[in-house]
């Protein structure tokens, strides 16, 4: 395990070496500054208001209904489309043709005319062509178990049994969430600077928070119509449900077609990280006959230096309940709950050690507490990472900024071949570990699939069409651009600029304006092969499900899993100050009828 560190925006970060190594890409986790986080962060601050505008649904759920959102002065409205599709029919994959719930969301008002196009064109998804001003499509489907059984238990005049849902309470689960121009959708150029969803993904996670309020008035409603005398879900359970979700291997070329994305949330992940990890433990509080700290004082700041101790331990134990109350099978090849629950207790008696120190005046830092979780595994380090950003409220802002990000990979033409390969050498210097000389760890190709369009793994030795492979293959690429480019400066042509070689290679040009680019960056391209039998497309899945602010990765093969999203978050109506509090380690209400 590495723990080398180096300077970046003046804190210190771990090396791009570990950081986007496959086997650390895999065990990140949700923070405060995943995109749900953010964006819930800032509507409070805004103060947006949400109202239920319409909400014209028979019986079963069946109509439409219109929230609209006032957020900073941008009037948006987010309209859904709600029917109840034959279990035959209902599929969460991309060849779907129908859903239970279609969605949109929308600037402006929403007028009968409007609405009519809408009904007409939304329910078609891919099919259809959005309106101006429409900046999101979704679609999602209800669970029929889970959904069902809490509109019969309200109807009862009782609230769901806690220990139906497992480790991933929902009532729908989402299946995909379209934008930037897909079908007319507006693109995120488009969308001024000063608007409040300029933030990439934050238009996506208003989506999926109105997606979930829907669900949640959606149960309530059609249990009300079976009993006018039905319960409303208690606040503690419209917290406790999200939205599911089931993601495969679509992240995959996504993740290495936009490299530059990539490296953003990596440094906001790990300048987050590295901003809190030097700070000295500043223990000024009471410690108890167990060596824990007291309990801080009602309504004291949670960030401040002499609460942050207190902080800590109080998540640190919250995550030792989260994860004992989920279901303890193995998750391979994520550490099993077992596990992972004796590691974390581990490391609470080391932190239990640091803050006894500090009370006699020892001076350590949180970085010694990282190391003792990096020690015990990678699951735990990723897990107490998580809890440590949550110290970097301080950089709320600062974060968010990295985030928008200039895709454009412009080509400088007059680059001598030889500084070409030197950028190579110094990027991608991880090349050699990838053995992309050895047929053996080249043998996966990437396609999609013509029916239907999701991404496949095919063995090449079976399946050998060049042509209509996915243009994903990083690393290899580049390690094929590294040779070409060599044997042409052993040629005497290290000088020649490289506008002049792609004049007779351009099949070589966006390597090389990616090797350009990437070596102008930090954490560089992730350190992966996703052309080795043995990548693992979940560590690439979980790195930027995490980003997004999924838990409960649940792997159901090596190519896909299913995730929650949004559980224990506010609902819209309540929204407000303990939106700042931490979500991730949310517990089932208990108690309640």
């Amino acid at each position: 395990m590495q723990h080398k560190t180096i300077k970046l925006a003046g804190v210190n970060v771990r090396t791009p070496a570990a950081v986007m190594a496959e086997s650390d890409l895999g065990y990140a986790y949700p923070n405060r500054h995943s995109f749900v986080r953010t964006m819930l962060r800032r509507a409070w601050r805004q103060k947006w208001q949400v109202e239920r505008e319409r909400f014209e649904m028979d019986d079963l759920g069946r109509g439409h209904c219109v929230y609209k959102i006032n957020a900073e002065g941008v009037i948006m409205r987010w309209v859904a489309f709600s029917t109840i599709l034959d279990e035959s029919e209902r599929t969460d994959r991309v060849i779907a043709k129908r859903w239970d719930i279609t969605t949109a969301l929308v600037e402006g008002d929403i007028d009968d005319a409007r609405l009519a196009y809408l009904q007409e064109q939304v329910p078609l998804q891919e099919k259809g062509i959005a309106d101006a001003g429409t900046l999101i499509w979704a679609r999602a489907n209800r669970s029929a178990r889970f959904f069902n059984a809490v509109v019969e238990g309200l109807a009862a005049g009782k609230q769901p049994d806690p220990t139906m849902f497992g480790p991933s309470p929902y009532l729908v689960r989402s299946t995909a969430f379209y934008s930037n121009g897909r079908f007319n959708l507006l693109s995120f150029e488009a969308i001024d600077t000063t608007h409040p969803l300029r933030v990439p993904y934050r238009p996506h996670m208003l989506s999926a928070w109105l997606l979930r309020e829907l669900s949640l008035d959606l149960v309530e409603h059609v249990a009300k119509r079976k009993n006018p005398n039905a319960a409303r879900l208690s606040p503690a359970w419209r917290r406790y449900f999200g939205v599911g979700n089931a993601t495969g291997l679509g992240l995959v070329p996504y993740a290495m077609s936009h490299p530059l994305i990539m490296e953003s949330w990596a440094r906001v992940r790990e300048i987050s990280l590295g901003a809190v990890l030097d700070r000295p433990i500043e223990c000024q509080a009471e410690i108890d006959a167990q060596g824990h700290v007291a309990a801080p004082t009602p309504g004291a700041a949670v960030t401040g230096s002499t609460t942050e101790a207190q902080t800590i331990e109080k998540l640190l134990a919250a995550a030792i309940t989260f994860v004992q109350q989920r279901d303890a099978k193995p998750d391979d090849p994520f550490l099993d709950d077992v596990q992972l629950v004796a590691q974390l207790q581990s490391v609470q008696r080391r932190l239990d050690e640091l803050l006894a120190a500090c009370e006699r005046g020892q001076v350590h830092t949180w970085r010694e507490l990282y190391a003792a979780a990096q020690a015990e595994s990678g699951e735990c380090g990723g897990l107490v990472a998580s809890i440590l950003v949550e110290l970097s409220s301080d950089l709320d802002l600062e974060m968010d900024e990295l985030l928008t990000v200039d895709e454009t990979l412009p080509l400088d033409p007059t680059m001598p071949l030889g500084e070409v390969i030197e950028r190579i050498n110094q990027t991608y210097d991880w090349l050699e570990e990838c053995h992309f000389d050895e047929h053996e760890h080249t043998r996966i190709a990437w396609h999609k699939s013509a029916t239907n369009e999701e991404p496949r793994r095919v063995d090449r030795d079976e399946v050998n069409r060049p042509e209509t492979e996915l243009p994903i293959y990083a690393g290899w690429r580049v390690a094929q651009l590294r040779d070409v480019l060599r044997k042409a400066e052993a040629g005497g042509r290290a000088q020649q600029p490289v506008g002049e070689f792609l004049l007779n290679a351009p099949q070589w040009r966006q390597w090389v304006a990616r090797v350009q680019a990437m070596s102008e960056t930090f954490y560089g391209e992730m350190r992966i092969n996703v052309t080795d039998p043995e990548f693992l497309p979940l560590t690439v899945q979980r790195f930027q499900l995490a980003m997004y602010g999924m838990i409960n990765f649940m792997p159901q093969d090596t190519n896909w899993l299913r995730v929650t999203l949004l559980s224990g978050t506010p609902s819209v109506t309540d929204l407000g100050a303990d939106t700042e509090s931490d979500w991730l380690f949310v517990k089932p209400p208990k108690g309640e009828v």
